[in-house]
């Protein structure tokens, strides 16, 4: 496990979450609340907002609680989602979530987050449980314990030594390799090349979410749009 960084790091930054990505995780998160009448969805680390706005697109009932630590991600959630005439439909809150007090929700979704998440496997857990209403669903993608992942990760730490400077370079080389991101896009994704995971999934983080109340339901492998982004698996939990 590695250390976490600082709140303020994360507060600084700025994400905008990739479309097709928040329009996938939707549509594997939906079939669990399509009983529901009028459910509250979480967007854990919402960045600007897409999966929230992609939920709220796809049930006019829906509402939703997009929660992240950086102002500028929550500023351009609550803008779009003004835009787009569902601002009454949105809360959004910036804040730790680990800190953050609220409502208990249908269904969470956290797309490559609850990795950088700080403290312990058993404070999230419980956190994310309290969070749930009986039967609710965390959805989550997170990085997995793997060879590949290990090699990554020191690759990141060698590369915390390397100058600022060098993020340019780096983000020349992918403005050639993934013509079809933005380079602003891209840009947002570099400072993220210095962070490494508080945690990984597997079979302790397993057992320590099972303690809390949340039962595993699925886990299959994500195809990575970049070399440089750690594996990722795609997880489905209920609140027993």
């Amino acid at each position: 496990m590695a250390a976490p960084m600082e709140i303020s790091t994360y507060a600084d930054l700025s994400f905008t979450t990739r479309q097709d990505a928040a329009e996938f995780l939707v549509e594997r998160a939906m079939p669990y609340i399509k009983e529901l009448a009028n459910p509250c969805l979480m967007d854990l680390g919402c960045g600007t907002g897409a999966v929230a706005m992609a939920a709220m697109r796809a049930r006019s009932d829906l509402r939703t609680i997009a929660l992240d630590i950086s102002s500028a991600n929550v500023r351009s959630a609550r803008g779009k989602a003004a835009a787009a005439g569902f601002g009454n439909r949105m809360t959004a809150v910036c804040e730790d979530y680990m800190r953050w007090k609220g409502e208990k929700v249908d269904l969470i979704i956290s797309d490559g987050v609850l990795h950088l998440v700080g403290g312990t496997n058993a404070g999230l857990a419980a956190r994310l449980s309290s969070d749930l209403r009986r039967g609710g669903i965390l959805l989550a993608t997170m990085p997995i314990v793997s060879l590949g992942n290990t090699l990554r990760v020191t690759q990141r730490r060698l590369w915390t030594l390397m100058p600022a400077a060098a993020d340019e370079l780096v983000l020349r080389l992918a403005m050639r390799v993934y013509p079809n991101f933005h380079p602003d896009a891209l840009r947002e994704r570099i400072a993220y090349l210095r962070i490494t995971p508080v945690r990984w999934f597997g079979p302790a983080l397993v057992e320590e979410f099972s303690r809390h109340g949340l039962g595993l339901l699925s886990a299959e492998n994500l195809e990575s749009p970049s070399i440089a982004k750690l594996q990722h698996q795609l997880l489905i939990w209920r609140r027993r």
